[in-house]
């Protein structure tokens, strides 16, 4: 979490703010580097797209073995 300190205070932004910057780059980087069809295969929806999002993670952890990945736990509502 110092690092999303760190960013909000360089950036100016409020932490969702900084979160989100970094979801888009992220989401580009990976795109950039050989992972869409991994991306693509998460799902097509947002909720398949959570769901799926620790198996991400883990492939991830393999080509960024200093990286900490947080893990999700998605809870299904009945609306």
């Amino acid at each position: 979490l110092a690092a999303v300190g760190a960013a909000c205070a360089v950036l100016n932004v409020d932490v969702d703010t900084a979160l989100g910057l970094f979801g888009r780059f992220f989401v580009r980087y990976l795109a950039a580097n050989g992972w869409t069809r991994m991306l693509l295969s998460l799902g097509s929806t947002l909720e398949d797209l959570l769901v799926n999002l620790n198996g991400l993670h883990s492939n991830l952890e393999r080509d960024f073995r200093t990286a900490i990945f947080p893990q999700f736990h998605v809870t299904h509502l009945d609306c």
